[in-house]
Parts: structure tokens; C-alpha cells; sequence
């Protein structure tokens, strides 16, 4: 089946591998792993997913030590909750816009994460979407054409 990866059921797997579920199917399916178009946005929603909650996680902490703070602690804390809303609503915006360039048939690159899923996407390559290489054929006899000396 040799499909252009820009055909239309492409482009809207491409847009559906923002849903991590559906990212992750992608991935271990080997029809879909190796079409680079699927495979670089599947790794880019994950890699998004990763950032999110790791930044969630960051300004939960950051808010849970200054939390201890006297007076100015109560306030760093329930300011730390609205910041952690407003970092999901921004990544949920992103991805929605990545889903909607990835319907266009356009890849969006993103100032942080770019550089891991283009290395991610080198490294699954590799390892899960090359085949094996055919025998070698013994090389032939030329014939002379010429005199034998």
C-alpha cells in the first residue's frame, strides 16, 4: 500500500495523533510508524503531553515551597494554582493549533520541543521502520570480448 503521506486519511490521523491514545496507537502500529508525516506529529503530541505536565509540576512545587513563606505564602500558593491552569490552557491551545496545521498537511515546529522529536524521530526511524537488507548476489563473470593474451 504506497499512499502519499499528504492524502486526506493521513492528514486527519495526523490531526488525531494530538489525542495521546491515538499518538501512542500510531507509534506501535508499523503500517502507520513508517510514514514520517504520522510518526513526527505522534511524537510531537507526546512530547507536548511530557512538557505540559512537567511545567504543571514545576509550578506546583515552586508554589508548594514558597507556600511556607509567612504572610506572602498564601497567596504564592493559590497564585501558583491559577498559573498551572493558565500553563494546561496554553498547552491545550497548542496542541489544538498543531492539530489544525497537521489537517493543512504542514508540520509546526516548537521552540523547545522541536530538537527532541526531531532527534526521537532519527532514533524510531532507525530502529523500528528500517528493513532488512536483501542478500547479496555474487557479482557476475564479465565475458572478454577481446583476445586473451
Amino acid at each position: 500500500m504506497n499512499l502519499q503521506p499528504r492524502a486526506a486519511s493521513y492528514r486527519v490521523l495526523a490531526a488525531l495523533c494530538y489525542l495521546p491514545p491515538v499518538a501512542v496507537g500510531v507509534l506501535v502500529m508499523p503500517e502507520y510508524r513508517g510514514i514520517r508525516h504520522l510518526r513526527y506529529h505522534a511524537l510531537q503530541s507526546l512530547l507536548l503531553v511530557a512538557a505540559s505536565f512537567g511545567g504543571a509540576m514545576l509550578i506546583g512545587w515552586l508554589g508548594a515551597l514558597l507556600g511556607n513563606l509567612p504572610w506572602l505564602g498564601f497567596f504564592l500558593l493559590s497564585f501558583s494554582g491559577l498559573l498551572i491552569s493558565i500553563w494546561m490552557l496554553g498547552m491545550v491551545g497548542l496542541a489544538v493549533y498543531a492539530a489544525v496545521m497537521a489537517y493543512q498537511g504542514k508540520s509546526t515546529r516548537f521552540w523547545g520541543v522541536d530538537r527532541y522529536v526531531r532527534r526521537l524521530d532519527r532514533w524510531v526511524e532507525k530502529r523500528f521502520t528500517t528493513l532488512p537488507a536483501a542478500p547479496a548476489e555474487p557479482p557476475k563473470r564479465r565475458r572478454r570480448t577481446g583476445p586473451r593474451p
